[in-house]
């Protein structure tokens, strides 16, 4: 399926003629276009689910069953926002028939105020509701409206939240629909409580209230998977491991690079002819027949204080694959593929050598859209604040000072690469 912040509006055959028709040169990687290498990656181990998770799990699965529902088929998806302004209220309306009651009954007057508030606020949202011009305004409208905390605690209130921003998602994003839908007819697992996170910290956060310019800490609080979080902290890598392959490409495969990784970057078209791209680096795992693709990653050309510098940007492991594969490793080994790939390029290259590779760790949705990369990345870079001697705001994020360095190559020997055999590099860092 195409990526998830794809306009492509292409079949794939419409897509590969319009690709066919301004195939991108080569470029500066020329001479080492065929480059291969193979890292090792730890297998996860399983989670003892607790009551508590797996009570809060069938919550969740309400929750994205009723936005599934909302949303229905496609006819029915031109009137979502009407369905939820009914949908709240009918909320609304019940709560202020429990807060009049609740009036009737109390004399001391602190009391009286504190519920005279809240039928007013109460209030305000049913009349301003109706203005509401979609899903996120209509959540915006009902959270800024109602600043009695224990309104706010109503269970019913708080689900109408979640499963409004579960809809908004969906409909945005369909494919990611799909999957939810897939994994809520299971059993917990940890691919359901990745793709969970992804969907609130990269989906929500990043894609849908950032690119609108609103805060989201104060609504996204509604959508609580700290239960979940919780639960990851006990995972383990165990002794089992897997070999990933990683490849280098600025042909068709580099131009879907972020429908394999199932990236936003894929709202633009002619990828692979963006002025600092370098290519694409694919991951794959298996062999042969069984091959399949893991995830991929962009590598973009910049300098520092004139140094050649080459930006790994959008590292994207498939959800899949994080589901049962270690996060850690397999950033250590995108990093030592990418230093494998410099250093062989600058044993071609001596005369202009890359000197830095570094990594956008302070614009997550550039680095990737898995929130456990944009995690752990720190564990990889230096300290050093750093500026790109170039302006680089490919798909519209600012990288100029949002980078930090993870390998300075400047001490890295190249003669191991002299005499380099032909097949896939075995690397680590």
């Amino acid at each position: 399926t195409w990526g998830h912040g794809s306009n492509r509006g292409l079949a794939l055959s419409g897509f590969i003629e319009e690709f066919l028709d301004d195939t991108p040169d080569v470029g500066p990687l020329e001479g080492i276009e065929d480059f291969e290498g193979r890292f090792s990656v730890s297998r996860l181990g399983t989670i003892d689910y607790q009551k508590d998770e797996i009570s809060m799990f069938r919550r969740f699965k309400y929750l994205i069953y009723t936005a599934i529902e909302i949303l229905g088929d496609e006819e029915k998806e031109t009137y979502v926002e009407e369905i939820l302004k009914g949908r709240l209220k009918k909320i609304m309306e019940d709560k202020l028939k429990e807060e009049k009651a609740n009036l009737e009954k109390v004399s001391h007057p602190r009391a009286e105020e504190a519920i005279k508030r809240k039928i007013d606020q109460i209030e305000e949202v049913i009349e301003s509701m109706q203005d509401a011009t979609d899903i996120i305004d209509l959540i915006v409208v009902l959270t800024n409206t109602l600043t009695e905390k224990s309104l706010l605690k109503d269970a019913r209130i708080q689900d109408f939240i979640a499963i409004s921003l579960f809809t908004e998602a969906f409909r945005k994003f369909p494919q990611l629909k799909d999957r939810m839908r897939s994994l809520i007819g299971e059993e917990l697992s940890l691919r359901f409580i990745n793709e969970l996170i992804s969907l609130k910290e990269d989906i929500l956060k990043v894609h849908i209230f950032s690119k609108r310019g609103i805060k989201s800490k104060s609504i996204l609080r509604f959508m609580n998977i700290k239960i979940f979080e919780e639960a990851k902290k006990r995972l383990e890598v165990t002794n089992e491991s897997t070999v990933v392959r990683a490849f280098l490409d600025k042909h068709l495969l580099g131009e879907m690079a972020g429908d394999i990784g199932d990236a936003c970057y894929t709202s633009q078209r002619n990828i692979m002819n963006y002025r600092r791209m370098l290519g694409a680096i694919l991951f794959t795992q298996g062999n042969s027949f069984e091959e399949s693709f893991t995830g991929s990653m962009l590598l973009l050309e910049n300098e520092i204080d004139g140094e050649k510098t080459w930006i790994m940007r959008a590292v994207n492991p498939s959800e899949e694959f994080l589901g049962r594969w270690s996060t850690h490793d397999f950033l250590n080994g995108a990093i030592a593929i990418t230093k494998a790939l410099a250093l062989e390029y600058n044993r071609i290259h001596p005369d202009r050598p890359v000197r830095y590779l570094v990594v956008p760790v302070d614009c997550s949705g550039a680095m990737s859209n898995r929130p456990d990369v944009n995690r752990q990345i720190s564990d990889f870079v230096k300290d050093d604040d750093i500026i790109l001697d170039q302006a680089e705001e490919f798909n519209g994020y600012p990288l100029k000072q949002s980078c930090k360095i993870v390998i300075d190559l400047k001490e890295e020997s190249v003669s191991s690469m002299d005499s380099r055999e032909d097949g896939p590099l075995d690397v680590s860092l």
